[in-house]
């Protein structure tokens, strides 16, 4: 799982990734983010697929699809008001 900055709707600049998954279903991943996010931040969470180094490279790994062929991922944002701000829950 890879966290971007939003840039106009679509994945930005790297600002987090999680540990690297094994493929399977998966709850409660934890992301580490390189920067701080600020309320009403926009961000891309994304899925993909490791080349077999086990570590994100967007030059090598690429973006995992779903059955249609478009690359998994959604834009969200933060909010300061949430329950638990430093927990964000995205379901794909």
């Amino acid at each position: 799982v890879v966290v971007h900055r939003d840039t106009d709707g679509k994945p930005g600049k790297v600002i987090g990734r999680s540990a690297l998954l094994k493929a399977g279903e998966h709850t409660k991943v934890s992301v580490t983010l390189d920067e701080t996010i600020m309320d009403d931040d926009r961000l891309v969470v994304a899925l993909w697929q490791d080349d077999g180094d086990e570590f994100y490279d967007a030059a090598n790994d690429t973006a995992v699809h779903d059955g249609t062929g478009a690359d998994i991922w959604m834009v969200t944002h933060v909010d300061a008001n949430a329950p638990d701000p430093a927990t964000v829950q995205v379901n794909f």
